[in-house]
């Protein structure tokens, strides 16, 4: 009986050892299966950057793009006397006489300047160059327009204007 009980003994001896062993293993597979899926967690959170920052360069790239079309329309403050000139020499390309009365001496709130223009001569050049002003190569609106045929004047038309020029602030260097 003896002998039996010290196998008895043994046998669970060894199986307490096994059964050690076995949640020895098991912690350490655990503990390593939860490092992995942090990794994991981190390396898809980088990756998701690293696809956002693609995507956010690409967008920049495409606004830079789109920004340098848009300044094209408008005026940098330092061409504001040769636009001027040329809405002058507008007019008399298309046979009236163009004079700009007033100028706003800085951009509003929309980043935009007011001219005042007197354009005189016939109706069709007075229309003519109100067209061609309004509808030249740079963001332009007619915010006020008067037109009006003095009786003394024979078959001249005077057009006062207010036309909206969007402008461009060229930066200072410090």
């Amino acid at each position: 009986m003896t002998r039996s009980l010290s196998h008895l003994i043994i046998s669970i001896s060894l199986l307490a050892g096994v059964l050690g062993l076995y949640a020895f293993w098991y912690y350490t597979v655990e503990k390593a299966t939860g490092r992995s899926v942090a990794l994991q967690a981190e390396i898809d959170k980088v990756m998701h950057d690293t696809v956002v920052a693609a995507e956010t360069s690409d967008a920049l790239t495409a606004l830079a793009t789109d920004e340098a079309a848009i300044k094209g329309y408008s005026i940098p403050l330092t061409d504001i006397v040769p636009f001027l000139e040329r809405i002058e020499g507008t007019g008399r390309e298309l046979g009236s006489s163009a004079e700009v009365v007033a100028v706003s001496d800085k951009p509003g709130a929309d980043g935009r300047i007011v001219i005042s223009l007197r354009i005189l001569g016939s109706f069709d050049a007075v229309m003519r160059t109100l067209g061609a002003i309004e509808y030249g190569p740079y963001d332009s609106r007619i915010v006020n327009l008067t037109l009006d045929k003095p009786p003394t004047a024979g078959s001249a038309w005077t057009a006062s204007a207010s036309i909206s020029v969007a402008v461009t602030e060229v930066p200072t260097k410090p």
